[in-house]
């Protein structure tokens, strides 16, 4: 029966379906479970399974559709609550919780600290080839996780704020390029493959963090549960630090190079004048900021070619 009701809807379809909402069924498959056994019912749930079995191929049918509906429908509002979720978890809080974000900004400024005189030791050491290979190892870690940092005057009070807004701002230090304010524009004159990478890069956070939003709503399931207390938040965090945080990682560094290797098209679709040196590159990564979010009269500079 279930097979027949696949072969109808078609390949894609089950294909996508079953992406969206797969963590939607493994929570509601949970919650008939909690139920079934903190209200003694787990009898009549079989029972009421044995019977579906024997039952009309149209009740069986009646039944499916009811659960893809319900399945889809609450998978299609934790689609809908990924971007404000994301928003929270990266720090971006009413104005209200400005007290806590910035102790949380202060306390992750400390351990950067203490990360960045622990680089600069290692540096020492391995400049001095007195370095042993575990050392060698942590320079190289902290080295990475600095690259996940932005400037001190941007930084968030959650790891995955600091992840997305240095991926935001790194083209602004280094080529005067504003991400979010030429992001659109940038999109258009990426080449297929590069869009396709980063939606899927994105994606595949968004798809984290509404695993991470499904592991918080199972807490409700402590009702006939109480283990659901700790187990949701506990699996939350978990997905957060093991997940949320690594597929964030792979999309900042694809934002950044996609401006590396693409912002000369950038340039070239605007007429803009093409950078001679490195160190004019941000001056003129700047004003090209400018011209797409305000427009400009200025005579400078000139266009690289003229309207036919």
């Amino acid at each position: 029966m279930v097979a027949k009701f696949w072969d109808a809807l078609g390949g894609k379809f089950a294909d996508r379906w079953l992406a969206l909402s797969l963590p939607a069924l493994v929570f509601w498959a949970a919650a008939i479970l909690a139920w079934a056994v903190g209200t003694g019912q787990v009898d009549a749930v079989r029972t009421y399974i044995d019977g579906l079995a024997s039952a009309s191929l149209g009740t069986q049918l009646l039944v499916l559709a009811g659960g893809v509906l319900v399945v889809t429908v609450s998978a299609m509002i934790v689609e809908r609550l990924t971007l404000p979720v994301t928003r929270l978890l990266e720090g971006h809080w009413p104005s209200r919780a400005d007290p806590l974000r910035d102790r949380l900004v202060a306390r992750r400024e400390r351990r950067i600290k203490r990360d960045e005189d622990r680089w600069q030791e290692l540096a020492s050491k391995i400049a001095a080839k007195t370095a042993t290979p575990a050392e060698g190892r942590a320079y190289v870690a902290i080295e990475v996780d600095q690259r996940r940092i932005p400037a001190d005057r941007r930084r968030m009070p959650t790891r995955l704020g600091d992840i997305l807004r240095a991926a935001e701002t790194r083209p602004l230090d280094k080529y005067g390029l504003d991400a979010v304010k030429v992001w659109p524009d940038f999109w258009l004159v990426l080449p297929e493959t590069a869009r396709t990478d980063l939606t899927s890069a994105r994606g595949g956070m968004d798809q984290a963090i509404a695993g991470c939003i499904w592991a918080a709503l199972a807490t409700i399931l402590a009702v006939w549960w109480p283990g659901a207390l700790l187990v949701g938040p506990l699996l939350a965090w978990i997905i957060y630090r093991s997940w949320v945080c690594s597929r964030a990682e792979v999309f900042a560094d694809l934002v950044e190079a996609a401006f590396d290797v693409h912002r000369r098209a950038l340039y070239g679709a605007l007429e803009w004048p093409l950078p001679k040196t490195p160190a004019d590159e941000c001056a003129l990564g700047r004003a090209a900021t400018d011209y797409i979010w305000r427009g400009s009269e200025a005579t400078t500079p000139a266009f690289t070619t003229s309207e036919s």
